[in-house]
C-alpha cells in the first residue's frame, strides 16, 4: 500500500512544519506497513528548485528534501517506464482539459496521475488546486482510463480525521 506526496509537502517537511512532520509520525504509527512514496514531478520540481531557483530558502529547502528524503524519512522513490510517462502525460492533459485544474496547473495534474497510476491509496498534498478538486468528478475521469484516484488529505487532516 502507498501514500505519495506532492511537493509542498515535502517542502513542509524540509522547513520543519509541525503539520508535516505529525503526518508522517501518526502514519509510521497507524499504518505501518504503508509505504510513502515520490513520484517522478515532485522529485523534478525539486531539482529545479534546488538547481535554478534564485530563491534563497526554496532552493535550500528543495535540497535538503532531495538529500534527507531515503536516509532521513525513509520514503521511496516510484519509477515510471516510458510507456507509464506517456500514460501520465494523457492523463495529466485530459484533466485539465476538463476542467479538473486549472490549464496551468500541469504538474498538479501529473502528480495526481502519477499517484492513480502507482495505485496510491492516499496522496498526501499542502496544495490547494489539488485539495479542491472535484472528487466525484476526479473519479469518474480516471475511470475512464481504469485508473483509480488515490484520498486526497493535507497532513493535518491526516493527524486530526484519519488516525483519532
Amino acid at each position: 500500500m502507498f501514500a505519495a506526496v506532492d511537493t509542498n509537502f515535502l517542502l513542509g517537511l524540509a522547513g520543519d512544519d509541525d503539520d508535516a512532520l505529525d503526518a508522517v509520525d501518526t502514519l509510521r504509527r497507524r499504518a505501518p506497513g504503508l509505504s510513502i512514496v515520490a513520484t517522478p514531478t515532485p522529485l523534478l520540481e525539486l531539482g529545479f528548485f534546488r538547481d535554478q531557483t534564485e530563491d534563497l530558502r526554496l532552493q535550500a529547502a528543495s535540497a535538503k528534501v532531495l538529500a534527507c528524503f531515503k536516509p532521513l524519512w525513509g520514503f521511496q522513490v516510484a519509477t515510471l517506464d516510458r510507456d507509464k510517462q506517456r500514460r501520465i502525460t494523457k492523463v495529466g492533459d485530459h484533466l485539465r482539459r476538463v476542467g479538473l485544474l486549472p490549464l496551468a496547473e500541469r504538474h498538479d495534474s501529473f502528480i495526481l496521475a502519477e499517484a492513480a497510476l502507482i495505485e496510491a491509496s492516499l496522496l498526501i498534498t499542502q496544495d490547494s488546486e489539488l485539495r479542491g478538486v472535484d472528487y466525484p468528478r476526479l473519479v469518474f475521469e480516471l475511470g475512464r482510463f481504469k485508473l483509480h484516484p488515490p484520498v486526497l488529505a493535507t497532513p493535518a487532516e491526516i493527524v486530526h480525521k484519519f488516525f483519532q
